[in-house]
């Protein structure tokens, strides 16, 4: 048996309102998971392009030298 809502009711009615800002913070979170995993994956891409720059640097430094001897 389902019970009318009224005032003093624990359930709330569908409301216009509160679906459309359910809506909205339902985007608002979506949106901030998407831009975390994009800036999760910006910062590994930079670090492993450091990595990649330093390796490539002493190894280039270690090629120079054992070339010199």
């Amino acid at each position: 048996m389902r019970r009318k809502a009224g005032k003093n009711s624990k359930f709330l009615k569908p409301n216009f309102q509160t679906s459309k800002f359910l809506q909205r913070k339902r985007e608002q979170h979506t949106l901030w998971c998407w831009r975390s995993i994009a800036m999760e994956y910006l910062t590994i891409t930079l670090l492993l392009l450091l990595l990649i720059n330093f390796t490539g640097s002493i190894t280039y430094d270690v090629i120079y030298k054992l070339r010199q001897d």
